[in-house]
C-alpha cells in the first residue's frame, strides 16, 4: 500500500481508507472489534516512501483488490507478508513471502481469519528508489523495475534476514527520538535484503503481466503449496491455469524466479527446515512427512537449499 493505493472490496480495506482519510495524521489506527484485534500503523517517511505496519488477527477472511490506475505510477510497493513463523498453520498457503510489483497492475489481496497476521508494506517512488540503487545499473531485472513503463511482479521468499529486521520494526517503541529516521533506515533495509535475493535470478523473462496471469500463476502456486509430497505434472497443471505449458512456465518462472519443479523442491525444503526449527521434529519423521522415501536424498536437497545437512541444522537451531 502507498498514498495512492486504490484498495476495495473488504471490510477491513474500506474501514482503513475511511480512518485515513478522516484522520491523515494519526499513523496507529486500532482494529475495531467487529473486524478483529490488532492495529495498522502507517508512516510517512520523508515524502519518499510511505511504510504499513501490520499485526493483526482477522475475524473473517478479507479479500480485496489493489487496483490499477493512471494516478499511482510514480510509486512500487514492497509487500512483506506473513514475515514471522507461526507455531500453528491452519492454512498451506500462509507462508513467508515478498512481493515487489508496479502499481499498474491489479492485484488480488486475501488475509485469512483466525491466524497472526504481521506484514509490512512499503510504498517507495521511483524516482528515489533509482537514487538508492544508481550504482547497480546492468542486470536486467532492475532495469524493468526502474523504468517502470510495464506491469511486473516479482516475488521472493523472506530470508532469515528479512524477519529479524521485521522483528525490530514490530518491537520499536522509542517514539520521542527520531522514529521516522529509524523507519526509514529500517525499510531501506528490507529493500535491500530483497534486492539480495533477486539479483541471484541468473535470467529473467520481462513480459508484460496482466490480472489473468497473476491469477492462473497464483492458484498454481497454491496447488503446489497444498501438497508438498509430489510436484502434479505441468499438464495437469497447464489445464488448470488455462494456459499453455510454455507460457505458464514463462510466466511462472517471471515471478518467482523458478521453474514448478524447482520452486516445488524450495518450499518443500523450507518447510522441513520450519519443522526441524519450529516444531522440533526428527529427521526421519520430517523427511518422511514431507513425501522422501529415501532420507539419504532428502538430506542431500536439503543440504543443497539450506547448506547444512538435515540433523546439524537441527541441531544448530
Amino acid at each position: 500500500m502507498h498514498p495512492s493505493s486504490h484498495l476495495e472490496g473488504s471490510k477491513l480495506f474500506e474501514f482503513l481508507k475511511e480512518s485515513f482519510r478522516h484522520f491523515p495524521n494519526k499513523g496507529k489506527v486500532d482494529l475495531p472489534r467487529e473486524i478483529g484485534i490488532g492495529y495498522v500503523h502507517k508512516i510517512g517517511l520523508f515524502e519518499k516512501m510511505t511504510l504499513l505496519v501490520v499485526q493483526c488477527t482477522l475475524n473473517e477472511n478479507e479479500i480485496g483488490s489493489r487496483n490499477a490506475g493512471p494516478y499511482n505510477h510514480e510509486y512500487l510497493s514492497f509487500s512483506f507478508r506473513n514475515i514471522l513463523p507461526l507455531l500453528e498453520k491452519t492454512d498451506s498457503t500462509v507462508f513467508p513471502y515478498v512481493q515487489l510489483s508496479s502499481s499498474n497492475i491489479e492485484l488480488d489481496i486475501s488475509l485469512p481469519a483466525h491466524i497472526q497476521i504481521n506484514n509490512i508494506i512499503i510504498g517507495i517512488k521511483v524516482d528515489y528508489l533509482k537514487e538508492l540503487l544508481s550504482h547497480g545499473a546492468g542486470h536486467e531485472v532492475l532495469e524493468t523495475i526502474l523504468a517502470n513503463n510495464q506491469p511486473f511482479l516479482y516475488e521472493e521468499l523472506i530470508s532469515l534476514n528479512i524477519v529479524n529486521l521485521a522483528k525490530e520494526i514490530f518491537e520499536f517503541t522509542n517514539f520521542e527520538i527520531l522514529p521516522s529516521l529509524y523507519y526509514k533506515i529500517k525499510a531501506e533495509e528490507l529493500i535491500y535484503q530483497f534486492f539480495v535475493t533477486l539479483l541471484r535470478r541468473k535470467e529473467s523473462e520481462n513480459y508484460p503481466l496482466n490480472r489473468n496471469d497473476l491469477v492462473a500463476v497464483y492458484e498454481i502456486r497454491n496447488i503446489l503449496l497444498r501438497d508438498l509430497t509430489i510436484c502434479p505434472p505441468l499438464e495437469n497443471l497447464a489445464i488448470l491455469a488455462n494456459m499453455s505449458i510454455s507460457k505458464m512456465s514463462r510466466s511462472f518462472k517471471q515471478i518467482f524466479g523458478l521453474s514448478i519443479y524447482n520452486y516445488h523442491q524450495k518450499i518443500r525444503i523450507a518447510e522441513a527446515a520450519n519443522l526441524l526449527s519450529q516444531k522440533k521434529m526428527s529427521v526421519s519423521d520430517v523427511g518422511y512427512e514431507l513425501g522422501f522415501s529415501n532420507l539419504s536424498h532428502f538430506s542431500r536437497l536439503f543440504e543443497r537449499y539450506m547448506g547444512v545437512k538435515p540433523k546439524k541444522y537441527s541441531k544448530e537451531d
